[in-house]
């Protein structure tokens, strides 16, 4: 349980690097947050679990591509439910003082993480299913294509917008 905190720490780490990093960089790459659309904190997460996966990977030499497609499509899903579970209850950024802002939206994600990894360890576990292997794969690749894609053209839909605080 140990190691999965870790990752789900190091997660968290890696998030947070490439959100801070999106700001500080003034040209739009495929990596860093341009806006703080939820399309883009999406985006951070993929990034974000995929380079946290590969870290574990290297250090345990143990993995699969079962393990990283499932683990990082239920962490992406996790970080749209638990932000939005979190505004349909009053946890509005902006509306509350910074720290408990930033408290929030880490836990959030180091919740998210920990969900994947768990769905990543089950996949890894489970007797390997092509079919399964296939669809997450083709999923996690589109993902990426469109991560690359919307990063310099933003369809006009809400999810690529940036958040009106009232």
């Amino acid at each position: 349980m140990g190691r999965k905190f870790l990752m789900a720490f190091v997660f968290l780490a890696v998030f947070a690097a490439i959100h801070l990093l999106g700001d500080l960089i003034p040209a739009r790459t495929p990596l860093f947050g341009v806006s703080e659309s939820v399309w883009e904190h999406l985006k951070m997460g993929w990034w974000s679990y995929g380079i946290a996966y590969g870290i574990f990977w290297a250090a345990r030499r143990k993995g699969s591509l079962s393990g990283l497609f499932s683990g990082t499509l239920f962490c992406l899903g996790a970080i749209f439910i638990l932000y939005y579970t979190a505004l349909n209850l009053g946890v509005v950024p902006g509306r509350l003082p910074l720290a408990v802002d930033i408290v929030i939206v880490s836990l959030i994600t180091f919740v998210s993480g920990l969900i994947g990894i768990e769905a990543g360890e089950l996949a890894e576990s489970s007797p390997q299913r092509r079919g399964f292997l296939v669809a997450s794969g083709l999923l996690w690749l589109l993902l990426f294509i469109l991560f690359v894609v919307y990063t310099y053209i933003e369809p006009p839909l809400p999810l690529f917008r940036e958040p009106a605080l009232q």
